[in-house]
């Protein structure tokens, strides 16, 4: 029983202690005053019967009301192993941004409120055909480095080949 639990029993007994030994603070078989009687104050244990009510009705709604309403309340709940993965958030003023990963798709998403608004599709496009260039770059990049004397013979033979050209033209 936690602090405000122990605070609310001990209120309760000294309630009933001061109000009497009957059902709800009544004393049974007392002497009862005729109605032309002027007794106008309210007792202790009328007031500490008002104060324990109150201090109950408190306790419930701040402590015990929300927890049984999230109880009825369902969550979306993704597993670690879903398809669903927030990968970034920002707060701001009136609400928040979400950039949202699901189903290969990756969307910007607001949340503010009640609201939920997919602001822009993120999603990279893929394409259907390479570009020559890039595929003749990236086979270029994996060929290995040629060495110095490779070069140098390359080059012999692109002069062996203009000189076999300019002599064939004559």
């Amino acid at each position: 029983m936690g602090k405000v639990g122990l605070v609310l029993l001990v209120i309760g007994l000294a309630t009933i202690a001061a109000a009497g030994t009957g059902v709800a603070g009544t004393r049974l078989g007392g002497e009862y005053a005729p109605a032309g009687s002027v007794s106008t104050g309210v007792g202790f244990g009328a007031l500490a019967q008002m104060v324990l009510a109150l201090a109950i009705v408190a306790f419930l709604l701040k402590w015990v009301l929300p927890r049984i309403a999230a109880k009825f309340t369902k969550k979306l709940v993704s597993s670690p192993e879903g398809g669903i993965h927030v990968e970034e958030s920002a707060q701001f003023a009136g609400g928040s941004l979400y950039i949202i990963s699901a189903r290969g798709k990756s969307l910007l998403v607001s949340v503010a409120g009640t609201s939920v608004t997919t602001l822009s599709d993120l999603t990279q496009p893929t394409r259907l055909h390479a570009d020559p260039f890039e595929l003749a770059l990236a086979e270029a990049q994996a060929r290995p480095a040629s060495s110095a004397a490779e070069v140098e013979a390359r080059a012999a033979l692109d002069r062996l080949s203009h000189l076999t050209v300019g002599h064939a033209a004559l």
